[in-house]
C-alpha cells in the first residue's frame, strides 16, 4: 500500500506535536505557552498578525522559541511540585487562577503526568491540599494576629510558632516568596483550618479578651478558679441586695467569667498553640449558647471598680465560710450516734460532721463538732444579714443543719427515755446524695436507707 505523507515534519516537530496534544488540557501549560509567545513577539510581528499577513513563526522556529522553553519551564514546575520544592512566590504567580477551583487544579496536575508515564500521581492530592491551604492563608491572618495578642494578654509562654509562620507568609509577599510549599505540613494545615473557622464573631470574642486585659489579670488573681467564682458571685449577690442594676452587674460578671473560664482557668501558661486550640472549643460552645458573651465581658471590664469594692467588702473569713458551706452541701456527712458506754449524753457528744478533704494529694476525713458547725452557721447568718439577699448555699446549709439538730433533740429525748432501740442507734445524713439518710439499729442485720 502506498504511504502518503501530508506534512513533511522533522522528528522534533513531531515530538512537539505529540507532547502539546498530550498537554493541551493543561491550563498551566497553555498559560506558559501564551507567556512564551508574548515574550518572543515583536511589534512588527504583532502588526503582521493584525494585518492577517500570515503566521509569524514556522514550525521549526516555534519549536525553538516557544515549545522548548515552555516545556522546560513546565517540566521544572512538575519536578518541583513532586518534590514539594515549589516556592510560595511561584504558587502565587502560577496557581492564582485556581482559587476555590481545586477539582480543576487536580485535573491540571494529573495532565502533568504526561511528562512521566510511570508517575502514579500519588503526590497530587497532597499538593492540591497544600496549595489550597496557602490560598486560605490570607483569610487566616487576622485570626492568627488576634490569637497571638491573646497569648500576650494571658502571659502564655508555650510554642505558638505555627502562627508566626502563618503571619510570616501573609504579612509581606517579599518576605515569604522563598518559602517552600513542602513546609505546609500537617500541623500547619490543622492550624490554618482552625484559623479559617474563626469567623468575625469568634475573632471579636477573642479581641474583647485582649481589650479587657486589666480585668482579666484582676479576675485571675482575685477569683482563683470556677469554685471560687461561685463563692464570689454569691457574696456579690449579697452585696447587691435588691438593687436591680447591681444584681445585673453580678449576673453579667458571672456569665462572662464562666463563658471564658476555659482560657482563664483551664489553660496552663506553659501550653502551646495545640493545647490552646483545644480550649477554644469550649469557648466556642459558650459563645454559641450566649452570643452576647463578648459584650458581657466588655461590660464587666467597665464594672471593674465596683467588683473590686465587692471583693474588698468581704474578707477572707466570709469567703472561707461560704466555701466551707458549699463543700458541706456537696459532700459532707452528718453522723448522729449514741455515746460510748459511760460517756455523758449531750448534743455535742452525739453529733459530728465528716468532710473529705485533700491534703498533699491524700484524701482525709476532717471531723467538725457541733460547736464548730454552730459557729459557721452564725458567720453565714451574719454575712447574709448585711443585705436583703441570701445565698442559695447558705439557705441549703441552714435548712439541713436545722433539721439535723431537730433530729438530735428527738434522739436525745428517746435515749433519755430509756428506749432500748436507741442505745446503739446511728444515723448518717449524706449531703448532696440521692439517698441521703442511712439509719442503723442495734438489732442484727437491721439497716434502713431512705
Amino acid at each position: 500500500m502506498e504511504r502518503v505523507t501530508h506534512y513533511n515534519l522533522s522528528a522534533r516537530v513531531g515530538e512537539m506535536a505529540a507532547m502539546t496534544d498530550s498537554l493541551k488540557d493543561s491550563h498551566v501549560f497553555r498559560t506558559f505557552w501564551a507567556q512564551a509567545a508574548r515574550a518572543e513577539g515583536t511589534q512588527e510581528e504583532e502588526e503582521e498578525e493584525a494585518a492577517g499577513s500570515g503566521p509569524l513563526l514556522d514550525m521549526e522556529d516555534a519549536y525553538a522559541t516557544l515549545y522548548h522553553p515552555c516545556l522546560a519551564k513546565f517540566r521544572k514546575l512538575y519536578e518541583d511540585l513532586k518534590a514539594g520544592e515549589l516556592t510560595f512566590g511561584e504558587v502565587r504567580a502560577i496557581f492564582s487562577d485556581f482559587v476555590d477551583k481545586y477539582e480543576d487544579l487536580t485535573s491540571d496536575l494529573r495532565v502533568m503526568r504526561a511528562l512521566d508515564p510511570s508517575d502514579p500521581g500519588d503526590w497530587i492530592q497532597e499538593r492540591v491540599g497544600q496549595i489550597r491551604e496557602y490560598h486560605h492563608l490570607d483569610r487566616s491572618a487576622r485570626a492568627a494576629k488576634v490569637i497571638l495578642e491573646v497569648k500576650e494578654a494571658l502571659g502564655l509562654t508555650g510554642d505558638f510558632s505555627l502562627l508566626d509562620f502563618v503571619l510570616r507568609i501573609t504579612d509581606a509577599f517579599e518576605n515569604s516568596r522563598g518559602e517552600k510549599l513542602g513546609q505546609i505540613n500537617r500541623q500547619v494545615v490543622l492550624a490554618i483550618k482552625l484559623l479559617r473557622d474563626l469567623d468575625e464573631a469568634r475573632c471579636q470574642c477573642l479581641q474583647e479578651l485582649v481589650l479587657a486585659r486589666e480585668f482579666v489579670h484582676w479576675v485571675c488573681e482575685a477569683v482563683e478558679g470556677v469554685n471560687e467564682l461561685k463563692v464570689f458571685v454569691d457574696l456579690a449577690f449579697i452585696f447587691a441586695g435588691e438593687n436591680d442594676m447591681d444584681v445585673d452587674r453580678v449576673a453579667c460578671f458571672h456569665d462572662a467569667v464562666q463563658g471564658y473560664s476555659s482560657l482563664l482557668y483551664k489553660l496552663d501558661t506553659s501550653q502551646g498553640f495545640q493545647a490552646f486550640a483545644g480550649h477554644l472549643k469550649e469557648l466556642w460552645k459558650a459563645l454559641d449558647s450566649d452570643p452576647h458573651l463578648p459584650s458581657k465581658l466588655r461590660d464587666s471590664a467597665r464594672n471593674l471598680g465596683w467588683l473590686k469594692t465587692v471583693k474588698e467588702s468581704h474578707g477572707s473569713v466570709e469567703r472561707s465560710s461560704l466555701t466551707l458551706a458549699r463543700a458541706i452541701n456537696s459532700r459532707g456527712t452528718y453522723v448522729i450516734q449514741a455515746p460510748a458506754e459511760g460517756q455523758q449524753i449531750s448534743p455535742d457528744g452525739v453529733l459530728r460532721l465528716l468532710l473529705p478533704e485533700s491534703h498533699k494529694g491524700r484524701q482525709e476525713l476532717r471531723s467538725y463538732s457541733l460547736e464548730e458547725l454552730k459557729e459557721l452557721m452564725n458567720k453565714l447568718m451574719l454575712m447574709s444579714g448585711k443585705k436583703d439577699h441570701n445565698s442559695a448555699d447558705v439557705e441549703e446549709f441552714s435548712e439541713v443543719f436545722c433539721n439535723v439538730r431537730a433530729e438530735v433533740r428527738a434522739f436525745l429525748n428517746l435515749y433519755s427515755a430509756g428506749s432500748f432501740l436507741f442505745r446503739a442507734w446511728k444515723v448518717q445524713v449524706h449531703c448532696g446524695q440521692p439517698e441521703p439518710v442511712r439509719m442503723h439499729f442495734p438489732l442484727p442485720l437491721v439497716c434502713f436507707t431512705f
